[in-house]
């Protein structure tokens, strides 16, 4: 039996909600197919479909990773086309580039390499949720509203399975590490 698994950064309900409502005005787009809030999140690594037998590696893998990296924030940036404009076929809410976030996300990446499992790497990893999607040609127009700057504050990593039930894409959480807590420079 295989599952279909990536492991990433989850939104707070608040973040989920402040991101929806910026895009809620293309739902009724024939072309743009929006994500659903509840599936908002940020990948670190996307390992696709592996055996079972594999996931309890996966899960070991994911723990060791987040035992030896501190919590820290991401600052949100823009919302943008993506890739990009000439070829864009999604819509993202893009955060600041943090070293601790590509630093994490390119561990996990080179743990899997050294234990040959498969998955997906980018040598730059862009913090970023997607929020639609449409098919490639002419990217929607895209009326941008000012989205307060906040940051998000990263202290936990997920490892989900993405499934689909009654035609609907779902992501349900696996197993939930929570990463050291940074030290108070006061103390």
């Amino acid at each position: 039996m295989n599952a279909r698994i990536f492991i990433g950064l989850p939104l707070t309900d608040n973040y989920q909600n402040l991101l929806a409502e910026h895009v809620k005005d293309y739902a009724d787009h024939p072309k743009i197919r929006l994500i659903d809030p509840q599936n908002y999140h940020l990948t670190l690594c996307f390992i696709g479909d592996i055996s079972t037998n594999v996931l309890q590696n996966v899960l070991s893998t994911v723990q060791f990773i987040c035992n030896r990296h501190k919590s820290f924030t991401l600052s949100f940036n823009r919302i943008s086309l993506a890739p990009a404009k000439r070829d864009a076929r999604m819509i993202w809410a893009k955060f600041l580039v943090e070293p601790a976030f590509s630093e994490l996300s390119n561990d996990l990446c080179q743990i899997f390499t050294q234990l040959q499992i498969d998955h997906k790497h980018h040598s730059r990893p862009i913090p970023h949720v997607t929020l639609a999607r449409f098919p490639e040609g002419k990217p929607p127009q895209l009326t941008l509203k000012k989205i307060p700057k906040r940051m998000l504050i990263c202290n936990q990593v997920y490892v989900w399975q993405s499934t689909i039930e009654a035609g609907k894409r779902l992501y349900k959480p696996l197993q939930i590490y929570t990463l050291k807590q940074k030290m108070d420079k006061n103390r």
